[in-house]
């Protein structure tokens, strides 16, 4: 992670063969070339989004490519830019939000191309409006993972009381609630409320989540 306008060092190893060049590259860009060991270039200047840098190894006019390493340039920030209070009611589908465009990787995590519903349209997670519930998350699967900026009014033990729809016989989960990258629950499974449509939603409510003011 850098800054904006910020830079980054990069070094490449060379442990086979007798490399002619190194020549680093930002994504299509080349940043610089270097001629002998050690092989490090500084990326200046950085822009905000994020940053593919790899390196080609060449023997000759031969080379063979380094393995590519992200770097996130910019803030990951609450929707709407102010974070949500607790206690609060929080809408699925306005998580985190990144500055330097799609939050991908950085606010969420979804398995499938594209917005599969109506709402935040540029970004992947499958977010869509509800006339009554609100901006909702859906088409969930493992392995996905949505974080939102809160502040907490008081140190305590709290409910999550939650909506949900699941069109699945045997339910939906499980899911768990992180603070900060620690677990704050165990694994929360939910029944099914119909077994033919998703549109039919019920409430389900998780007692004793320790969250810590700020």
């Amino acid at each position: 992670q850098a800054y904006p306008g910020g830079s980054v060092e990069l070094t490449a190893v060379v442990t086979e063969g007798n490399a002619t060049k190194v020549a680093f590259y930002n994504g299509s860009s080349l940043v610089t070339e270097v001629s002998q060991a050690p092989y490090k270039a500084e990326a200046t200047g950085l822009s905000v989004g994020v940053h593919s840098f790899y390196a080609r190894i060449y023997e000759g006019d031969k080379f063979n490519t380094t393995n590519s390493i992200e770097v996130v340039v910019g803030e990951q920030i609450p929707f709407g830019g102010t974070p949500s209070a607790i206690p609060g009611v929080i809408e699925a589908g306005k998580y985190d939000s990144f500055e330097g465009g799609a939050g991908q990787n950085i606010s969420y995590f979804d398995l499938s191309p594209g917005n599969s519903g109506d709402f935040r349209m540029d970004e992947s997670a499958d977010a869509a409006s509800n006339a009554n519930e609100g901006a909702t998350i859906g088409w969930i699967s493992a392995g996905e993972w949505l974080e939102y900026s809160v502040t907490v009014a008081e140190t305590g033990m709290y409910s999550f009381a939650f909506r949900y729809a699941s069109g699945n016989a045997s339910g939906g989960g499980p899911f768990t609630l992180m603070l900060d990258g620690q677990s704050i629950s165990s694994a929360i499974t939910v029944p099914s409320t119909s077994s033919t449509v998703w549109t039919i939603w019920a409430t389900k409510t998780v007692s004793n989540i320790p969250l810590t003011a700020g």
